[in-house]
């Protein structure tokens, strides 16, 4: 989920909130986040960046990008953000929790080839240097690659170049190193799960985790504790398209796997 302080007038009236996205409900408590003044089912709903309301308080002047939450042609609520980067964090976060379908029916769904079919599939972008061909990798074609910063096992942030190759994704120490070097690193996308991430660093942050907690690292190319996960950060918008390409590549990988 994603949590923060905004600017909105759900509840009724104008006001600082701490607003959480929880699963497919919007929950708005008090500034402090302690007690809830209301909760907001977004099935069915989608939201859409607008212009400042007239109605917005002049001295709440810091909140300068709103977007609001509308089911149908109806307006739910409208929010507002302190920064253009935040409002479109929401946005795609609502609009994708949004989407996503309740447990209760996704668990009715049998993993059949018909599954895998409805979701989006990835294009390949360009072929890998032929020393990765045949490989243990397994994998000759990259659907996106660049530069993100990846957080290490005692907590110490690193630039690295991402190549993300279904069912893995590789990183390596700079972009020309792809062509001459082997992988620093390989992370398995079996059994995994890509979700936003609260930080207070500057950017967009999300984290690929095994959800039965088991090592996500090929070769033991990371060692240490909390190898069953890697926290990625990078700018709002670069950040929400692998975000975007990971959730998919993520659910062909385990639909394929369950089959």
């Amino acid at each position: 989920g994603m949590n923060g302080c905004l600017l909105t007038d759900a509840g009724g009236a104008w006001a600082v909130r701490w607003v959480v996205l929880e699963g497919q409900s919007l929950l708005v408590c008090d500034a402090k986040g302690r007690d809830k003044c209301c909760s907001i089912g977004l099935a069915g709903c989608s939201a859409l960046q607008v212009a400042r309301p007239a109605t917005a308080p002049a001295e709440q002047g810091e909140f300068g990008t709103f977007f609001d939450v509308r089911r149908g042609g109806t307006v739910v609520c409208v929010l507002g953000a302190k920064t253009r980067e935040e409002a479109v964090a929401w946005v795609y976060c609502l609009n994708r929790a949004a989407e996503d379908k309740p447990k209760e029916a996704a668990a009715t769904h049998s993993d059949t080839a018909s599954e895998v079919g409805s979701v989006t599939p990835l294009k390949a972008s360009r072929r890998l240097s032929a020393k990765f061909e045949n490989k243990e990798f397994g994998m000759t074609e990259a659907t996106k690659e660049g530069y993100l910063s990846c957080r290490g096992a005692l907590g110490k942030w690193s630039v690295r170049y991402f190549v993300l190759c279904p069912p893995n994704l590789l990183y390596f120490k700079e972009a020309v190193a792809l062509k001459r070097d082997a992988p620093l690193g390989v992370i398995s996308l079996k059994g995994c799960k890509v979700a936003t991430r609260e930080s207070k660093m500057e950017g967009f942050c999300f984290k690929i985790r095994h959800l039965q907690e088991q090592c996500i690292y090929v070769g033991g190319s990371q060692r240490g504790g909390g190898n069953y996960k890697c926290i990625l950060r990078g700018p709002f918008e670069e950040a929400f398209k692998w975000l975007e390409v990971l959730t998919i590549a993520i659910t062909n990988v385990n639909s394929y796997v369950c089959c």
